[in-house]
């Protein structure tokens, strides 16, 4: 018995030490901290259902989430996001309804194509046109 488990210790260290190695570390990429910051009042235009809709977003921060509110013609939105680099992802809620927004910040303008469930089953778009920064 004891012949037995040497054999197979020796067998399993010889299989670890036989294996590939491990591949080298990545470094990770400098966090880029002169990003504009997007925070503020927007005017939203969007379309759907081939309606024009039009409203407020309000974009704050807490640390490093974003949280998104928007007030259009309908029930009001609420959603939370995370930011990398020049896009801005949202999930975000609206009564029954559940979604995604992904945009693309260009300058004082996001550009966003949302998805929903229950929805239209292809994305749709709205623009954010920066109206004024948060009051302190």
């Amino acid at each position: 018995m004891y012949s037995s488990c040497k054999i197979a210790w020796l067998a399993l260290t010889c299989l670890l030490l036989s294996g590939s190695p491990s591949p080298p570390i990545e470094k990770k990429k400098p966090i880029v901290t002169d990003l504009q910051e997007i925070t503020g009042f927007y005017h939203v235009r969007g379309t759907i259902a081939a309606k024009p809709y039009s409203g407020i977003v309000k974009i704050w921060k807490i640390q490093s989430v974003y949280i998104v509110q928007w007030v259009t013609d309908t029930s009001p939105v609420i959603g939370v996001g995370l930011r990398t680099g020049s896009r801005l992802a949202v999930g975000w809620q609206q009564k029954d309804i559940v979604g995604v927004t992904a945009y693309e910040i260009g300058g004082k303008t996001l550009h966003g194509k949302w998805v929903s469930l229950p929805g239209p089953g292809f994305y749709l778009e709205e623009r954010l046109t920066f109206l004024k920064e948060l009051e302190e």
